[in-house]
C-alpha cells in the first residue's frame, strides 16, 4: 500500500531529527574532549607554578627580613619604610642567595679592615650597606615585604598565561549551529572554574640600585695581612718605647723610633698605609696633603709624649740632644700656616718681616718654643 504524503513527511522529519540529534552528540563529544584536553594540559602547570611561587614567597620574606635585621636596620641613613627595598636590592644582586650575600659581606669587611688597620674584626666601623650600595638613600618605594616577595616570585616562576576568552570562543564553535549561537560567557566561566586560573596581580617594580665594584683579590688580601702585622708590631714597639721613656734614659735613636711608630699609626688611622718601608714601618701611597697632616699629627703626639713622660733631672724637652733630634724631624714637615688653635708639638711658621719667616715647635702657652733654623 502506498504511503500518503503525510506519512512520508513524518518519516522524513523523523530521519532529519535523528540526523540532527546524532550531529549534536558528535559536537558535544568533540566539545567535551577539547575542553578536557585544555584543562589537562594546563591545570598541572598552573598548580605547580602556584605551589612553587608560594614556597618561594615565604622563603624570600624570611631571607629579606634576615638581611634587614643583620645588615640594614642599624644604618642611620635608611628609613624604616625603605629597609625592605634596600635588603631586596642586596638579595637580588646576589641571585637571591643568602650564602652569596654572606660571602660578599665577609669580603667587603676584609677590604674595609685592610684600609682601616687600627680597627679589628670585632671593633670596627664597617657597614655593609654603605660598602656595597652607592645610592642606598635613593632606594625608596611604598612596597611592603609581601609585595616585594610576591613580585620576585612572579618574575622567577612564570606561570602559564591563558587567554580564556579566546579559548571560550574557539570551543564555542563546537556548539554553534545554523539555528543557535554558543554562550561564550558561560564557556569562559566554566574554564575559569575548572582551571582555577588567575591573572598575575599587577605589582610595582622596585627602584634601581647601583653597586660598588668587586673587592680585593687574594693578592691584595695578603698585602693587607702584611700591613696589619706591621701595624701591630709598630704598636707593640711604641708601647715598649713609652715604657723606656719613663725610665729617664731615652736617646736620640729612641726618639726617632717613637716618631716613626706614631707616624705609622697615623697612616693607619687615616687609611693611607700602602706599604712597608725600612725598619718595618708603614709607608703611605704618596705624600699629598693628607699624608703631610698624618706626619704632623704623629710629630705632635711624639712631642706631647716626651713632655708628659716622667722626667729625669733635666727635663727631656730641655736637653740639647732631644731638641736637636726634634728639630731634625721637624725640618722634613710642612709647617701649619693657618690655625685657630695652637697645639703642643705643632710646627708653625711666623712672618718676621716682609722677606723673612721663622719656623718653630710650639710647646705650650708661656713655654719657650723650639726654633727651627
Amino acid at each position: 500500500m502506498a504511503l500518503s504524503l503525510v506519512q512520508f513527511a513524518a518519516i522524513a522529519g523523523g530521519r532529519a531529527a535523528d540526523i540532527l540529534k546524532a550531529d549534536d552528540v558528535r559536537r558535544s563529544k568533540e566539545y567535551n574532549k577539547a575542553f578536557n584536553d585544555f584543562i589537562d594540559n594546563n591545570v598541572g602547570a598552573i598548580k605547580k607554578a602556584s605551589a612553587k611561587r608560594l614556597l618561594l614567597e615565604n622563603k624570600m620574606k624570611k631571607d629579606i627580613s634576615q638581611i634587614v635585621n643583620t645588615y640594614v636596620k642599624d644604618n642611620p641613613n635608611i628609613s624604616d619604610v625603605n629597609m625592605y627595598e634596600v635588603a631586596n636590592a642586596i638579595y637580588a644582586s646576589h641571585g637571591y642567595s643568602l650564602e652569596n650575600v654572606t660571602k660578599d659581606v665577609v669580603s667587603r669587611k676584609r677590604n674595609h679592615l685592610m684600609n682601616n688597620l687600627t680597627e679589628s674584626e670585632d671593633d670596627n666601623t664597617f657597614n655593609y650597606v654603605d660598602a656595597y650600595i652607592t645610592n642606598p638613600k635613593d632606594l625608596k618605594s611604598e612596597r611592603t615585604l609581601e609585595q616585594i616577595a610576591k613580585k620576585n616570585a612572579q618574575e622567577l616562576v612564570p606561570k602559564p598565561v591563558l587567554d580564556l576568552a579566546a579559548k571560550a570562543k574557539g570551543l564555542g564553535r563546537f556548539k554553534e549551529t545554523a539555528f543557535t549561537s554558543p554562550d561564550v560567557g558561560k564557556i569562559e566561566s566554566d574554564l575559569l572554574a575548572a582551571t582555577g586560573y588567575k591573572e598575575d596581580e599587577v605589582l610595582a617594580e622596585g627602584p634601581s640600585a647601583q653597586f660598588k665594584g668587586p673587592v680585593s683579590d687574594e693578592m691584595e688580601m695578603q698585602r693587607f695581612r702584611n700591613l696589619k702585622a706591621a701595624y701591630e708590631k709598630g704598636e707593640l714597639d711604641r708601647k715598649k718605647l713609652l715604657q723606656t721613656l719613663e725610665t729617664g734614659d731615652f736617646d736620640i735613636n729612641q726618639i726617632n723610633k717613637l716618631y716613626r711608630t706614631n707616624e705609622s699609626n697615623q697612616y693607619a688611622k687615616a687609611g693611607l698605609a700602602k706599604g712597608i718601608g725600612s725598619g718595618g714601618y708603614l709607608t703611605p701611597e704618596d705624600y699629598g696633603k693628607k699624608t703631610q697632616q698624618a706626619r704632623m699629627e704623629g710629630f705632635k703626639i711624639t712631642v706631647q709624649q716626651i713632655i708628659n713622660a716622667k722626667q729625669p733631672t733635666t727635663p727631656y724637652i730641655n736637653q740639647d740632644t732631644v731638641k736637636s733630634t726634634l728639630i731634625a724631624i721637624a725640618k722634613g714637615l710642612n709647617p701649619i700656616t693657618q690655625t685657630d688653635k695652637f697645639e703642643i708639638g705643632g710646627v708653625y711658621v711666623r712672618q718676621l718681616s716682609q722677606n723673612k719667616k721663622e719656623k718653630y715647635i710650639y710647646l705650650g702657652e708661656g713655654v719657650p718654643e723650639i726654633r727651627i733654623p
